[in-house]
């Protein structure tokens, strides 16, 4: 079974889409789409575009270019003026010229079933109080859905919407969760193509 997971934590809906629309109108024979969503992916971020350093590579898919605009019109800059995308990040600049010179060996550096560990351990504190998911931010984010269904459907591919486990800390924070949920289990009964697995209430969150 060929699949394809898109998803990225933290990044609203805007970017959400870049993802999706890349994906579905990539030519593959891939069938499966696996969209793995959250809470935060149905709110609209007021700081900007969420690491942005992962799309920098990208920025030449019209997709990718596009949306992201929607949320920083002047990303022309990020794209076209040399080292510019780099201002304000200069601390990934530097990261990068540092690798390319000297091996990290940094002793919380470890591997784990062949993935490389960060070097920086969370201690799991949460430093937002709340966070209120706007109804208008929720209906926007849904219509997205929506048209990602669409898409997936004239492109011959099922669409499978995973709603992923949360850090039971973070669970506590967010309002207008469960509006979230009854929205996705909507498109779901109101596309064939389209499956909703619900992991919110999963036992295994701490």
């Amino acid at each position: 079974i060929k699949s394809r997971v898109i998803g990225l934590s933290g990044a609203d809906f805007n970017m959400q889409r870049a993802l999706w629309e890349q994906a579905l109108n990539s030519e593959n024979d891939v069938k499966y789409i696996v969209h793995v969503v959250g809470a935060l992916e149905f709110s609209r971020r007021e700081d900007g575009i969420f690491k942005k350093y992962k799309f920098f590579p990208y920025f030449n898919s019209q997709y990718v270019y596009s949306n992201l605009s929607n949320i920083q019109p002047d990303l022309w800059k990020d794209k076209y003026v040399p080292l510019y995308k780099f201002h304000g990040n200069y601390k990934y600049f530097l990261k990068g010229i540092k690798s390319k010179f000297k091996p990290n060996t940094s002793s919380l550096y470890t591997k784990y079933k062949g993935y490389r560990g960060f070097e920086d351990i969370w201690d799991g504190e949460i430093k937002v109080d709340s966070k209120v998911i706007s109804q208008d931010d929720i209906s926007l984010a849904t219509s997205f859905i929506r048209e990602e269904a669409q898409l997936a459907n004239e492109k011959g591919k099922v669409l499978i919407i995973v709603y992923a486990p949360e850090f039971s800390q973070t669970n506590a924070i967010f309002k207008g969760k469960q509006t979230i949920l009854n929205k996705l289990e909507s498109v779901a009964s109101e596309n064939d193509n389209v499956y909703f697995f619900n992991y919110s209430e999963w036992e295994g969150n701490t």
